[in-house]
């Protein structure tokens, strides 16, 4: 048995609109937290960055890998990102673009101090999720999906975190989470299971498996999700 999303448009055939019956429907705001840049005066100008000092992210370092580019990083110094007022990374975060061309990106945050740009903002899962599942949800084919349906629609495409945190998010038992990192399409696949609902041990991906998920998402199925689910 499965479950349907009343908050997916039934016209919406790209994206998975069922979940296994032991699943649950949260949204993105039940399993995460929000933290939007400084957007204060203490906003950091031009004449701020310097060759090295704190990671200053900006949507041009999130790379097509889903990790930050940190040979292109912009810098600025410790006594300009202690001014600060919010927007400060940790390490594990996630950073997603909410607006411009490249609405939508995300990546995994591997540094230990940083701040955002004003038109990203940091997305923290609670410590009943984890940090991974919510990546590959956001970088995958529902994540991507529900970018276009929660654009505002203006010229400059546009997210607000009150839309992102109303994303429909399928949540499996914790003891599951390790084995759900990506779902494709409508057809129950995950990273750690084919057809999941027909698989409740959660069987982990043998290596042919991997290789057929690898092809189909490219680079964003990275290494470190392969090592885990061989």
């Amino acid at each position: 048995m499965v479950k349907s999303n009343p908050l997916l448009h039934e016209d919406d055939l790209t994206a998975p609109s069922v979940i296994p019956s032991h699943w649950k429907w949260a949204t993105l705001g039940d399993t995460a937290e929000f933290f939007n840049g400084d957007r204060s005066s203490n906003y950091p100008k031009q004449s701020d960055f310097a060759p090295h000092g704190v990671p200053f992210v900006n949507t041009g370092h999130i790379a097509p890998t889903g990790r930050l580019a940190i040979k292109e990083m912009n810098y600025i110094s410790q006594t300009c990102f202690d001014k600060l007022r919010g927007g400060k990374l940790k390490s594990g975060d996630i950073v997603y673009c909410l607006r411009g061309s490249t609405i939508g990106k995300t990546a995994r945050v591997g540094i230990t101090e940083g701040a955002i740009a004003s038109s990203l903002v940091i997305i923290r899962a609670k410590p009943s999720v984890l940090q991974d599942y919510l990546y590959y949800f956001l970088a995958g084919p529902l994540g991507q999906r529900l970018v276009k349906q929660h654009d505002n629609g203006s010229a400059q495409p546009n997210l607000s975190v009150q839309a992102i945190s109303q994303y429909p998010f399928p949540l499996p038992p914790a003891h599951e989470l390790l084995h759900a990192f990506e779902l494709f399409h409508d057809e129950g696949i995950m990273c750690g299971g084919i057809n999941i609902q027909d698989r409740p041990d959660g069987g982990r991906l043998t290596a042919k498996q991997v290789a057929v998920l690898r092809k189909q998402r490219g680079p964003a199925f990275s290494n470190d999700t392969r090592e885990t689910c061989q």
